[in-house]
């Protein structure tokens, strides 16, 4: 399908790195230089790695499955045998990956636990030690010393030892995800037709744009289900044993295990919510799909309003799941700020009430172990049980397609016979040739098979201009592949012959030779002005560079709402963040209350009568602030996602209105992968993964802030290393952030003709088993994948390598607040408070992660936002001109009475600088003539019916019955006119649906119209799967012909309507046409002479140019003529039964014109 030539790639330098290059991620530095430099093209992406290669792993997965589902059968079988009624259970997609990738899964998790819970049990125990120093004059501090160089160790080996994890457990993902997309395209090219009409390309297209990205993002939080319960368990051990808290640990402990149900009872929902946002997805993609694949016949019928209703409607369900699962989401992420903290109030509160002093060195080795059960607990495992869950549904949906019955080997390979194909699927065949042929380029199949479908492509391939497709070269503007062509069909010698040219953007060329040599032919190939007749021509998508611009941000912030209300979301986030960072910091406060006026005896704790606040006083301070922190926190997040919904509703709706009033030139210069691509891919990143970035960034923003004001309060010199640091971090974000766009650009890029492709191959499946193309397609399909692997895995090793360097820089922070307190002790001994000690430095502990997890969401929130930019871009495509007359001009109800048409001086171009493709066109059709438009491949017989119907840019005026048509709104001018197109456009649903989609009218007329095109018997209420897959070609066009009864409008088009049809089918037309029409005005392209040839007139066009019009008998009684040489064309007995039927015709004519 896609004629693209693989250029050799750079060796990925990850298959030749040390042990040292891979844990500090050396390896990825040249790409971030590449990327700083300039804006990084599919050129600069390596190789894939031989583990993660789609062909590889493909065939791994479906030998798997295979496998499994003869186990299946083995099993069917015995129970049959058996006469069991127990049922059998099915294959298990997950059982499958389990066997394929779970033992490396497992290792990876058992890696990173042992190593998890060695350091986070150690280092709160060291630092209680090294709080102890402060407030025992008698400690020596050399020990403090090694207590704080422990602290400062575990941190730099926690980084060590989280990043390569995660870079291996990311890998595991994307390689899952690349089997089954593999998987699933194996099993298209399988599936009978019955299994085909069961499923639609929307739903397709969903499990690889959606549900197979599942697992990158689940197999994260995987082993923190398992993790999670085992680290609470040791640490509840740890504060009750070693630090003393007793009961109270537990109690706190037992708060937070509270939410646990919660969580599990919100992962549940999630799931549910999940399952539906994928049907309600599924079904918005299917329809979009199909009023992208059928836009110009939608345009011709004037459909536009009710598929919008249709878009409105199947969108608004699907956002209202998703809204309900970002409010869930927004639950879960609340207890991040609130679960922990309000575990240490429960935790203190009742080791107070036990009548216990509580110091320093206890409260911040608590809170310590608090903090990190609150990336475990509050972070990793809630997420894990909603991935996980959303996970599952998604296996159980790709399992469910994998299920879909399938040919066997033997069926197959009788298929791909050529001969029983052409027999018996004449009419499939030459279908979807021409739907592959606007997808994909055919050269490949064509050099694999040319004995065999030369014969059967060869009239396709010189009927269509090149298509202007997406380049996976997209490092060119323009590219051309073997191209040759010549200015007319008979020549002999070629214009162009074998043309390899590549244009990056903003080169400038000069093309320069002799007269004659072909400089102006190129120019034309390129503005599609001239065909080829071999090769390609390939225009890459449009791809923005540099950063993301603010006014793409603002237009999203005002698309979820008005200024004000994004100023009242603002200042609930500000107001969470100054409830959290007063807790935090009053518990400082009461842990030096109570050191420096509390006094500890046997029977119980005596409160100093100078203290500023009592202890009763602290206990009610601190219970109002963290009621309030909880209560602020789930306010915001519900006020925050209602915001972010908003924005995905407008921004979707936007994009749809202006693509649906498009003009024909858009549609016919972007694939219908890469527009589908926005509403799937881009429009699933906007409603759930962009308002997850924004609140990430959002809360770890006005977090860090609050630990800088703590910090800072605690020791004020501390501010210098904090801007320092904040310099370093502010240039690696710039340096990170210039090559993780410019990948995630080409991710996206590299990510569409994967879909398209899939797209592409279930539309025209009869035609890839005719020729037996599978094996051709699968490896395209494979080096689609490997394409877009090459950027992902560039994507998230660049994204782990920034993490992992600003973990660095947190680990020397840590250092320096460490130990600058022990240095400032030198100074003043005694008199710092320890309660301030401890707060900064678990404070600044708690950068490590969580810092660097801000500025890499920082960045996938501008990566994210382009997928906001992209949808703006198609927010504000060129539109047509506008669909409603204005009142002065409306046309009266029952125009037109006649059906006159006249041209006066019409130009047609496609686009305003292209040369025109009709040229001073002056002709009258009178009322109810029938006209044949006939004329050489390219003569512009279709282009007429696009002036007609104003599609396309027309100079010059085109009446009927005396009204200029360029004056009026295209609903007004398309509506009284009914075609019958080359190509039948049917939708799913009912068939009642497809002939009155606006309910016009009453069941009466619509049986009538079944009855004259003799599919009564099918009924109104018969359901028609997409693209009418379920009816035959002929029954396609009979549909559309029984909509032009319906509509009885006085001027009828048949572009080629019979073009591909059976004989028989093709009288029923013809007779109905005469019978229905003959008091209208017909215009009918021919593509076969003799379906025009007892017309009153023929206009014959050629290059654009109308250069005869009459009628056939008087235009074949020219000595030399266009229509003469045409019908000589045909052979001698074919020329003299044209002419009989010609002059017969003209015999007994009943039409004069007047």
């Amino acid at each position: 399908m896609d004629g693209k030539v693989y250029t050799e790639k750079v060796k990925n330098p990850r298959a030749g790195a040390n042990i040292f290059s891979i844990l500090t991620f050396s390896w990825v530095l040249r790409i971030f230089w590449v990327g700083y430099r300039r804006d990084l093209e599919v050129t600069d992406l390596y190789t894939p790695l031989k583990e993660h290669t789609s062909g590889i792993l493909g065939i791994k997965l479906s030998k798997a499955w295979d496998k499994e589902c003869e186990a299946y059968q083995r099993r069917l079988e015995e129970s049959t045998k058996s006469g069991s009624q127990k049922k059998v259970k099915e294959p298990s997609l997950m059982n499958v990956l389990i066997k394929c990738f779970g033992l490396k899964t497992l290792l990876y998790g058992i890696f990173m636990a042992v190593m998890e819970i060695l350091l986070r049990v150690l280092q709160p125990l060291l630092l209680g030690q090294l709080l102890r120093f402060f407030n025992d004059e008698n400690m020596d501090k050399g020990y403090a010393y090694g207590c704080a160089a422990g602290v400062i160790l575990c941190s730099a080996l926690n980084v060590f030892v989280v990043h390569p994890y995660m870079m291996g457990i990311l890998h595991m993902g994307m390689k899952i995800r690349v089997a089954c997309c593999s998987l699933i395209y194996r099993k298209t090219l399988k599936m009978t037709r019955t299994a085909l009409g069961e499923t639609t390309i929307g739903q397709a297209v969903n499990l690889l744009s959606n549900d197979v990205n599942r697992f990158d993002v689940s197999i994260v939080f995987l082993h923190y289900l398992w993790l999670g319960p085992l680290e609470t368990i040791i640490i509840t051990y740890v504060m009750y044993h070693l630090i003393e808290v007793g009961v109270s640990s537990i109690i706190g402990v037992a708060s937070l295990l509270m939410f646990i149900p919660l969580q599990a009872w919100l992962g549940k929902k999630s799931s549910e919510l999940r399952l539906r946002t994928a049907i309600r997805t599924d079904e918005r993609v299917r329809l979009t799909n199909e009023i992208i694949s059928g836009i110009q016949a939608i345009k011709m019928y004037t459909w536009e309003n009710p598929f919008s209703a249709l878009i409105e409607k199947a969108r608004k369900k699907e956002i209202n799941v998703i809204r309900w699962a970002s409010y869930i989401r927004g639950i879960t992420m609340s207890f991040i700020i609130f679960s922990t903290r309000m575990s240490l109030f429960i935790t203190v509160l009742a080791y107070v009430l036990f009548g216990y002093k509580i110091t320093a060195e206890k409260v911040f080795m608590i809170t310590a172990y608090y903090n990190s059960l609150r990336t475990t607990m509050t972070v990793f495992f809630p997420q894990g049980i909603t991935q996980v869950a959303e996970a599952m549904v998604s296996i159980k949906r790709l399992q469910k397609f994998l299920m879909y019955d399938e040919l066997s080997p033997a069926e197959i390979e009788e298929k791909n016979n050529k001969e029983n194909v052409k027999e018996n699927n004449k009419e499939n065949i030459t279908k979807n040739n021409k739907e592959i042929a606007k997808e994909k380029n055919k050269d490949d199949v064509m050099e694999n098979n040319k004995e065999n479908v030369k014969e059967d492509l060869i009239e396709q391939k010189t009927n269509d201009y090149p298509t202007v497709n997406q380049s996976n070269d997209s490092e060119y503007s323009i590219c051309i592949e073997n191209g040759t062509t010549k200015w007319l069909d008979y020549e002999r010698e070629d214009t162009l012959q074998n043309i390899n040219i590549k244009v990056r953007p903003g080169e400038l060329i000069a093309i320069v030779g002799q007269v004659g040599s072909g400089k102006t032919s190129l120019l034309n190939v390129i503005l599609r002005e001239l065909r080829l007749q071999e090769g390609s021509i390939k225009v890459a998508e449009m791809r923005t560079v540099g950063t993301i611009s603010g006014q793409v941000y603002s237009n999203y912030f005002r698309a979820g709402g008005n200024w004000c209300i994004i100023f009242m979301v603002s200042m609930l986030c500000i107001l969470t963040q100054l409830a959290a960072s007063g807790g935090d910091f009053f518990i400082a406060r009461w842990v030096d209350l109570e050191e420096n006026y509390m006094n500890e005896t046997d029977d119980g704790v005596i409160e100093n009568s100078n203290s500023p606040i009592s202890r009763m006083e602290c206990i009610y301070i601190y219970s109002g602030v963290t009621v309030l922190t909880i209560g602020v926190t789930l306010i915001r997040s519900w006020a925050f996602f209602c915001t972010c919904m908003r924005a995905s509703m407008r921004l979707h709706d936007r994009m749809f209105r202006s693509i649906s009033r498009a003009t024909m030139r858009f549609f016919n210069t972007n694939t219908s992968g890469r527009v589908l691509n926005r509403f799937s891919k881009d429009m699933g990143a906007v409603d759930e993964m962009l308002p997850t970035a924004l609140i990430d960034c959002i809360q770890i923003g006005l977090s860090l802030l609050g630990i800088i004001v703590v910090v800072a309060i605690a020791n004020v010199w501390l501010l210098i290393p904090t801007v320092l640091v904040g310099i370093v971090f502010y240039y690696l974000r710039i340096f990170y952030l210039a090559t993780s766009r410019s990948v995630k650009r080409l991710e996206g890029i590299t990510r569409s003709p994967v879909f398209a492709h899939l797209s592409a191959t279930l539309q025209g499946l009869p035609t890839i088993r005719a020729f037996g193309a599978e094996a051709i397609l699968t490896k395209e399909f494979d080096n689609h994948q490997d394409l877009h692997s090459s950027a992902w895995y560039i994507f998230i090793a660049s994204s782990r390598a920034f993490g992992f360097w600003l973990d660095v820089f947190c680990v020397v922070y840590i250092m320096l607040v460490t130990l600058s307190f022990l240095v400032l002790d030198n100074f003043t001994r005694g008199s710092i408070d320890s309660g301030y000690v401890g707060l900064a430095i678990t404070q600044s502990i708690g950068l490590t992660g969580m810092f660097q997890w801000g500025m890499r969401q920082s960045a996938e929130l501008e990566n994210q936002m382009t997928s906001v930019e992209r949808i703006l871009e198609y927010s504000k495509v060129d539109s047509e001109p506008p669909l409603e007359s204005t009142p002065d001009k409306k046309p009266k109800s029952e125009w037109p009475e006649n059906g006159k048409i006249e041209f006066k001086n019409v130009f047609l171009r496609y686009a305003p600088l292209e040369p025109p493709v009709l040229k001073n066109l002056n002709f009258v059709i009178f009322p109810r003539e029938k006209v044949g438009i006939v004329g050489r491949t390219g003569a512009g017989k279709s282009s007429l019916i696009q002036a007609l119907f104003r599609l396309a840019d027309v100079d010059g005026l085109i009446e009927i019955d005396g009204i200029d048509s360029g004056q009026i709104g295209l609903h007004d001018l398309r509506s009284k006119i009914s075609i019958i197109p080359q190509e039948p456009f049917l939708f799913s649903g009912s068939l009642r649906r497809n002939l009155d989609p606006f309910d016009s009218y009453t069941d009466d007329p619509l049986w009538r119209a079944l009855e004259e095109v003799e599919l009564k018997e099918i009924g109104l209420e018969a359901h028609i799967n997409e693209g009418g897959s379920n009816l035959s070609v002929g029954q396609r066009q009979l549909v559309c012909l029984a909509r032009a009864i319906v509509r009885n409008n006085p001027i009828l088009v048949l572009d080629e309507a019979t073009a591909n049809v059976d004989p028989r089918t093709d009288e029923l037309i013809q007779t109905t046409i005469r019978k229905k029409f003959e008091r209208c005005t017909v215009l009918t392209i021919a593509h076969r002479l003799n379906t025009v040839m007892d017309s009153d007139r023929i206009l014959v066009m050629d290059a654009g140019n109308a250069v005869e019009f009459d009628h056939p008998h008087v235009l074949l009684q020219k000595e030399t003529g266009y229509l003469k040489s045409m019908v000589q064309e045909t052979g001698q007995a074919m020329a003299e039964a044209l002419a009989g039927v010609a002059r017969n015709c003209y015999q007994n004519r009943a039409f004069t014109a007047l």
